[in-house]
């Protein structure tokens, strides 16, 4: 590879990776919560990373969810989330990335991509459930990877919340300028929704400042499938989307699982 090539690549990863993710590590030997609803999982990425999980399996659900979480903080902030499906009847597998909570290594885009394809694979494999019986969540930068991950796949269904359309759309909604140029072409779930044909269920707040509606509902738009629902929660931003929506939120989610 050229060295002017090598260079601007290693630019554009480091500005993506660099405002995409915040992880925040925890002392491996922390015991996780005491609650007998959920396990604590450790497997291997595609590339050697150890991954840290939880599932929730639910004894009368043949079905599971896999979530993939936003960017920042660690896996046991989301426990109260997983488990909000879990009283609902619902299996959940949630896995941390690297560089996240007790995983290996640090976070990059394809470094994710890699965990999620894994996680896939263990959830199959290992705990038994077919991509028929695969329901994948992605929350905020979690969309892009549970997009990625959707890819050639015949899953149950795919739930986005508060979904961003790409990193380039980002970086234009941010006014970063000539930076927008550097970044290339990262979490581009826009050229990425055209292709998948899973029922799927959108979920956006028309307040939110982070990720502003108009990119859940440009990927809305694009998406290939016809067996797709937008849910617009008003008032809410990124953040509180969850207090906004009150037990909405997860009743949709639940309707969706128990239809599909």
């Amino acid at each position: 590879m050229p060295l002017t090539l090598l260079l601007l690549t290693g630019c554009q990863e480091f500005l993506v990776n660099s405002s995409a993710f915040f992880p925040q590590k925890i002392n491996p030997n922390q015991p996780p919560p005491n609650d007998d609803r959920f396990e604590e999982l450790f497997f291997d990425s595609l590339d050697g990373k150890r991954l840290q999980a939880l599932f929730f399996n639910h004894p009368d659900s043949e079905q599971v969810v896999v979530f993939f979480h936003g960017n920042a903080g660690y896996l046991y902030q989301r426990i109260s989330h997983a488990l909000a499906l879990y009283e609902r009847g619902v299996s959940v597998f949630l896995l941390s990335y690297r560089g996240y909570g007790k995983s290996e290594g640090r976070p990059s885009e394809q470094g994710v991509y890699k965990d999620a394809q894994a996680t896939m694979n263990y959830v199959r494999d290992e705990l038994g459930f077919a991509e028929e019986q695969t329901f994948i969540l992605g929350r905020s930068l979690g969309s892009a990877v549970a997009i990625e991950v959707a890819q050639n796949k015949n899953l149950a269904g795919l739930i986005l919340v508060t979904p961003l359309s790409s990193g380039r759309d980002i970086a234009h909604y941010r006014n970063l300028g000539w930076a927008v140029g550097l970044i290339g072409h990262p979490l581009d779930s826009i050229s990425k929704v055209k292709h998948l044909q899973m029922p799927a269920l959108f979920i956006h707040g028309d307040a939110d400042w982070v990720i502003p509606i108009e990119q859940g509902k440009k990927l809305f738009e694009a998406y290939a499938s016809d067996r797709k629902i937008f849910k617009t929660v008003i008032g809410a931003g990124h953040l509180n989307i969850i207090g906004m929506a009150g037990s909405i939120y997860w009743d949709l989610m639940r309707e969706f699982v128990k239809s599909n």
